[in-house]
Protein backbone atom coordinates (compact mmCIF):
# COMPACT_ATOMS: atom_id res chain seq x y z
CA UNK A 1 0.00 0.00 0.00
CA UNK A 2 2.81 2.06 0.60
CA UNK A 3 4.13 1.70 -2.95
CA UNK A 4 0.82 3.15 -3.94
CA UNK A 5 1.38 6.35 -2.65
CA UNK A 6 4.97 6.92 -3.62
CA UNK A 7 5.78 9.76 -6.67
CA UNK A 8 8.03 8.33 -9.45
CA UNK A 9 9.93 10.95 -11.41
CA UNK A 10 8.11 10.78 -14.30
CA UNK A 11 5.24 11.94 -11.93
CA UNK A 12 7.42 14.94 -10.73
CA UNK A 13 8.27 16.05 -14.38
CA UNK A 14 4.70 16.00 -15.42
CA UNK A 15 3.99 17.71 -12.31
CA UNK A 16 6.86 20.53 -13.30
CA UNK A 17 6.25 20.11 -16.97
CA UNK A 18 2.06 21.71 -16.24
CA UNK A 19 3.74 24.83 -13.86
CA UNK A 20 6.01 26.24 -15.77
CA UNK A 21 6.69 28.94 -13.28
CA UNK A 22 7.82 26.43 -10.65
CA UNK A 23 10.05 24.59 -13.03
CA UNK A 24 12.24 27.37 -14.55
CA UNK A 25 12.33 28.31 -10.48
CA UNK A 26 13.41 24.81 -9.62
CA UNK A 27 16.11 24.96 -12.70
CA UNK A 28 17.70 28.15 -11.04
CA UNK A 29 17.53 26.25 -7.71
CA UNK A 30 19.64 23.43 -9.60
CA UNK A 31 22.07 25.41 -11.24
CA UNK A 32 23.00 27.51 -8.32
CA UNK A 33 23.85 24.23 -6.18
CA UNK A 34 25.12 22.47 -8.83
CA UNK A 35 27.57 24.73 -10.43
CA UNK A 36 30.53 23.44 -8.74
CA UNK A 37 29.59 19.74 -9.36
CA UNK A 38 29.02 20.90 -13.16
CA UNK A 39 32.78 22.40 -13.44
CA UNK A 40 35.22 19.51 -11.66
CA UNK A 41 32.56 16.69 -12.90
CA UNK A 42 30.53 17.05 -15.37
CA UNK A 43 30.18 13.50 -16.30
CA UNK A 44 28.48 12.64 -13.73
CA UNK A 45 25.26 15.24 -14.21
CA UNK A 46 25.49 14.10 -17.08
CA UNK A 47 24.46 10.55 -16.36
CA UNK A 48 21.44 11.62 -14.26
CA UNK A 49 18.96 10.39 -16.67
CA UNK A 50 16.38 12.40 -15.18
CA UNK A 51 17.73 15.62 -15.11
CA UNK A 52 18.98 15.99 -18.44
CA UNK A 53 15.13 14.72 -19.40
CA UNK A 54 14.27 17.80 -16.73
CA UNK A 55 16.57 20.64 -18.80
CA UNK A 56 15.45 19.51 -21.99
CA UNK A 57 11.87 20.22 -21.00
CA UNK A 58 13.00 23.44 -19.24
CA UNK A 59 14.38 24.45 -22.89
CA UNK A 60 11.27 23.75 -24.74
CA UNK A 61 9.28 25.99 -21.67
CA UNK A 62 11.95 29.19 -22.10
Amino acid sequence: MKNAKKLTEKDILEYLKSHKDLCLEAKAVFEKYLTFLASVRPDIIESWKYYQEFLAMCEEIS
